[in-house]
């Protein structure tokens, strides 16, 4: 399903980024990369825009990206079996957004209606990265944007750090405060999983 997406980038202060960078890359609706999609739908999956102007709004459009699995052929693959894990990823969009004088933002956004938004093969998805999908059924909207039907909504403000304040909060302990949100719904399961990756690696 193809869907407009858009956001604003601001710093901590709450005034919007002007002139940011954006790359974008994602997974396509048969959860292959561009890079690995051989054989399957060619939609391409990765987005740049630089330039935002004044206001610091983005907006583009693309498919609904799809869940994947990571390679489980190894190591990981006998990991996530003795944890009763399944190898998917849920479905999400890359960010990396740079800005002169603040900190690069490298981040994620995840769908969370994933059928996998609980069980992340990585244990990377946090309450503060699960997107707003909103379904919309408006024609005259959908004619405007250039699509046929319902289609899906998303808007996502990202919230930068400038590099002076990163400076002074360079610290491990707040660093580490201020970067690590609670994760969604994961088991607190590292001593178990340390000790199943050196069996595992044996």
């Amino acid at each position: 399903m193809i869907r407009p997406r858009r956001g604003l980038p601001s710093h901590t202060a709450g005034q919007p980024i002007k002139d940011a960078v954006i790359d974008v890359w994602q997974a396509n609706d048969e959860g292959f990369y561009e890079c690995s999609s051989i054989g399957s739908n060619q939609t391409s999956t990765f987005a740049a825009f630089s330039g935002l102007g004044a206001d610091g709004r983005y907006w583009f459009r693309a498919v609904k990206p799809k869940y994947y699995p990571i390679p489980d052929d190894g190591p990981v693959g006998k990991l996530l079996s003795a944890l009763a894990r399944y190898p998917y990823r849920p479905a999400h969009l890359h960010y990396i957004i740079k800005a002169d004088g603040f900190e690069t933002l490298t981040t994620h956004i995840f769908d969370p209606d994933d059928p996998y938004i609980q069980s992340d093969a990585v244990f990377d998805v946090k309450e503060s990265l699960l997107a707003n999908f909103q379904h919309i059924e408006d024609p005259v909207r959908a004619d405007e944007l250039g699509f046929s039907g319902k289609f899906l909504k998303i808007e996502h403000n990202f919230l930068f750090q400038t590099k002076s304040l990163a400076a002074q909060t360079s610290s491990p302990k707040l660093r580490c405060h201020l970067s690590s949100p609670r994760r969604y719904r994961q088991p607190p399961l590292a001593l178990r999983m340390s000790k199943l990756l050196q069996s595992c690696l044996l």
